[in-house]
C-alpha cells in the first residue's frame, strides 16, 4: 500500500511539472506573437510619419509626391521599408526604394518622440526647407 501511495504522489508532481512547462511555453509564445505585432505595427507607423512630412511648407504635397516628381517615377512604384534600429529608444529606420536608380533616401523616426530626421544627403535635400 505504501508503494501506491508514493507512485501516485510521483505521478501528481510529474503533472505539475508538465503543467507547468506547458504555461511557460504558452506565455512565451504569447508574448513572442504580442512582441512581433508590436513590431509591425511601429515600422507601419514610422513608414506612415516619413510619408506624412510636407517638404514644401504649406502646399499640401506629400512627401511621396515630391519623391516621385522629383525623380520622375510614379508614386506608386516608390517601396517603403522600414527596420527597426533599437528597440530600447523606439528608432526605426525608413527607406525608399526608387526602381532603377541608385539613390539613397533614409530617414531616422523617433516614435517616442515623433521626430523624422533625414539620415543620407539626399533625403536631407528633400526636406531641407522644413524646420
Amino acid at each position: 500500500m505504501g508503494a501506491r501511495i508514493y507512485a501516485s504522489a510521483t505521478l501528481n508532481m510529474f503533472i505539475r511539472y508538465i503543467a507547468v512547462a506547458i504555461i511557460f511555453i504558452g506565455g512565451y509564445f504569447a508574448m513572442t506573437y504580442m512582441q512581433n505585432r508590436f513590431d509591425e505595427a511601429d515600422l507601419k507607423n514610422a513608414v506612415t510619419a516619413v510619408q506624412a512630412l510636407q517638404p514644401i511648407p504649406g502646399q499640401p504635397i506629400s512627401l511621396t509626391e515630391a519623391v516621385a516628381r522629383k525623380y520622375e517615377v510614379s508614386p506608386q512604384k516608390i517601396r517603403w521599408h522600414a527596420k527597426i534600429a533599437s528597440k530600447f529608444w523606439g528608432t526605426v529606420q525608413v527607406t525608399a526604394k526608387i526602381p532603377n536608380s541608385d539613390v539613397d533616401l533614409r530617414w531616422q523616426v523617433d516614435l517616442g518622440g515623433q521626430a523624422v530626421q533625414p539620415k543620407s544627403a539626399a533625403a536631407a535635400q528633400l526636406v531641407d526647407k522644413i524646420d
